[in-house]
């Protein structure tokens, strides 16, 4: 080991003599090597060798440099708009940059068409409530949807320079299996997003490949399954604290396994009619209650990966109202407390029911 490297070391000199004398030639060979063998190699007492080891790890991880307070990391957090105002307030600010957001609810209840809306704003300068960079796609199912995308885009045209293409800054990729996943999450999107100055990861949905992934039955074959997930999801975080920005992967859902429906039902409205007050309007729940009592896919252990779930909810047909009613709930977020909106969808995308202008009567909802 060079003296450079040994110099480093905040030890006493006889610990530096030993060191130059001896055959480890870096410093991560002293910290994984046994206390008991570098006492022989090294001839230090065991007090030496901790000293050397307590030295050794300030040099490779400086905990004083990096300790943050509080208020410093709050100041860290940014928020990548939803493209509504009344959606954003709901989320006290938009999509964290830091962490998991998952979108949950079943078949056209629009995650996707809020996933491509997040595919637009992330392109906007941060001024506009985007984060001024590409976006990295993920989709699992069918073929990615370009036309939708470019649709929305067209909302937006004016915000962006005359020759930007935003089309051009969503890199988007088809997830065969599990194995493709892992293999792009961990080997791949690193680079794709110090390549491309991505700012947005979205996986949609992370759910249908493990749904329909054949694992075996037996205790091994699920241990594997949940330990590939947790590996997934503790890169997926590393990568969003790393490069700060923001991962969101849509979620299915499932019917809830009980012996009485109107149980379901009634714990439907016990989780949500705690919420807080919006000032949209007083919504009734009854509509979407079948939806938001229907239950997340992966289970706990992805639920406890995820830093923010957004319910997304749908809502019976009435005869009063012929179209689909949906509803954006936070079932649980570290900056937001419980909330709901009600939302339509258009033609440009994503909207509150409230922040319909008087002239958008024209645009018709889906």
């Amino acid at each position: 080991m060079d003296w450079a490297t040994i110099s480093r070391l905040d030890v006493r000199p006889r610990i530096h003599s030993a060191l130059q004398q001896s055959t480890y030639e870096s410093l991560g060979q002293i910290l994984q090597a046994p206390s008991l063998e570098l006492q022989k190699r090294l001839k230090l007492s065991s007090l030496e060798v901790s000293e050397l080891e307590t030295a050794v790890c300030e040099v490779i991880y400086n905990v004083r440099s990096r300790r943050q307070t509080a208020a410093e990391l709050q100041n860290l957090q940014r928020f990548l708009s939803t493209g509504d105002p009344a959606c954003d307030a709901l989320l006290s600010g938009g999509i964290p940059t830091r962490g998991i957001t998952e979108i949950v609810g079943e078949s056209s209840s629009g995650k996707t068409q809020l996933l491509l809306q997040l595919c637009c704003i992330a392109q906007l300068p941060t001024n506009k409530g985007g984060l001024g960079g590409g976006v990295a796609f993920l989709h699992t199912e069918g073929k990615f949807p370009i036309p939708r995308l470019t649709q929305l885009l067209t909302r937006y045209k004016d915000d962006f320079p005359p020759q930007f293409d935003p089309s051009a800054h969503v890199h988007y990729v088809n997830l065969v299996d599990t194995e493709t996943l892992y293999h792009i999450v961990f080997y791949q999107l690193p680079i794709i997003i110090e390549r491309q100055q991505i700012k947005l990861v979205i996986i949609d949905s992370i759910a249908a490949l493990y749904r329909g992934e054949h694992f075996d039955q037996d205790t091994k074959g699920r241990l594997s399954q949940r330990k590939e997930l947790c590996d997934i999801s503790v890169q997926l975080r590393t990568l969003s604290e790393q490069y700060g920005i923001p991962i969101v992967c849509s979620n299915q859902v499932s019917d809830a396994l009980l012996d009485n429906e109107a149980t379901s039902i009634l714990d439907a409205y016990e989780q949500w009619l705690p919420t807080v007050e919006t000032d949209i309007s007083d919504i009734e729940l009854e509509p979407f209650v079948a939806s938001l009592s229907k239950v997340p896919t992966l289970g706990f252990l992805w639920s406890n990966s995820i830093n923010v779930r957004i319910r997304l909810a749908r809502g019976h047909r009435t005869e009063e109202l012929m179209k689909a009613r949906r509803l954006m709930c936070v079932e649980f977020a570290p900056h937001a407390g419980k909330g709901c909106v009600e939302f339509e969808i258009y033609d440009l995308g994503l909207r509150a029911v409230s922040s319909t202008s008087e002239t958008s009567d024209d645009v018709p909802s889906l």
